[in-house]
């Protein structure tokens, strides 16, 4: 049985505005007939997965967007029958934590006042040097207690031209859980199988 659906139908734009590609009307009906609670995916990417740090960066460093961001999100939520958002986070470090908490702050406030559960998935900036597997040790502890779930998934979906690989990688996942879990409570970290797939021309030249 499918707990939660994240649909990837919206983009966020830097002044606050969302677009979309399709009507996703029928999905999430389809969704709530099975009993699977359909979240509304929040995030810059593109329809290719193509990274927007200026959207990004207008986001966190203006309230005014970022509020009308929320604001457009929930509105869209409602009108359409989304019963939560999943927010996105690719470029999250130490140095902007900061900004991401503030946005995630907000983000809970909106959604709670409108009875919306709140999801975030994080990609972590995981990479192997010299045969062993390095990340910045972030603290989500100080992120997680204001969503009801983290899933964080390592993928480079839109951005990567080779050689193929996998979108998850165990081998990146595992020891970045290990660590995760020793600040952030189990309960709120989901982890699964991501339906992302790259569709890879071979022999890979």
């Amino acid at each position: 049985c499918l707990t939660y659906i994240t649909i990837y139908n919206y983009r966020s734009m830097g002044d606050g505005e969302i677009i979309s590609y399709y009507d996703d009307t029928e999905v999430i009906q389809l969704a709530k007939d099975y009993g699977t609670i359909p979240l509304f995916m929040a995030t810059t990417l593109s329809a290719q997965g193509e990274p927007d740090l200026d959207a990004v960066y207008s986001l966190l460093s203006n309230d005014e967007y970022l509020e009308k961001s929320i604001d457009n999100s929930i509105n869209i939520m409602k009108q359409k029958g989304y019963l939560g958002l999943n927010l996105v986070f690719n470029y999250l470090n130490p140095n902007s934590l900061d900004r991401y908490i503030h946005a995630v702050v907000k983000a809970e406030e909106l959604l709670t006042q409108n009875n919306l559960l709140f999801f975030l998935t994080i990609n972590p900036d995981t990479r192997f040097e010299d045969s062993e597997l390095n990340f910045e040790k972030i603290k989500y502890n100080l992120i997680q207690e204001y969503v009801k779930h983290i899933t964080f998934m390592q993928f480079v979906w839109g951005t990567n031209y080779g050689p193929p690989l996998p979108v998850n990688s165990i081998a990146q996942l595992k020891p970045f859980i290990d660590y995760v879990t020793k600040i952030v409570p189990s309960d709120k970290v989901l982890l699964g199988t991501s339906l992302i797939s790259y569709d890879w021309s071979l022999p890979y030249v």
